[in-house]
């Protein structure tokens, strides 16, 4: 998926929804928002998990998972402004 969106501008909305499923392979819970690590047999990915977004039942559920949980995702894809 990173090859596929590498040329992606940065902080752009793109409308462009995916799903996709790995081990959790780092967590880190920051109040209102979280990020994690997911890795598949293609690679690694970090995803983005907002309160706000979620609601607070999905995402009490979320950060009550555990590092080395398999998880599946679905959101928009983007890029934040300190990627390569």
């Amino acid at each position: 998926m990173k090859e596929e969106y590498k040329d992606l501008p940065a902080e752009e909305d793109t409308g462009r929804m995916v799903s996709l499923a790995g081990r959790m392979m780092s967590k880190r819970v920051m109040g209102k928002a979280s990020f994690a690590h997911l890795r598949d047999a293609k690679g690694d990915i970090q995803i983005f998990v907002k309160r706000d977004l979620l609601g607070d039942e999905a995402y009490a559920a979320f950060k009550k998972m555990d590092v080395g949980d398999i998880i599946a995702c679905t959101g928009e894809v983007f890029r934040p402004k300190w990627a390569n």
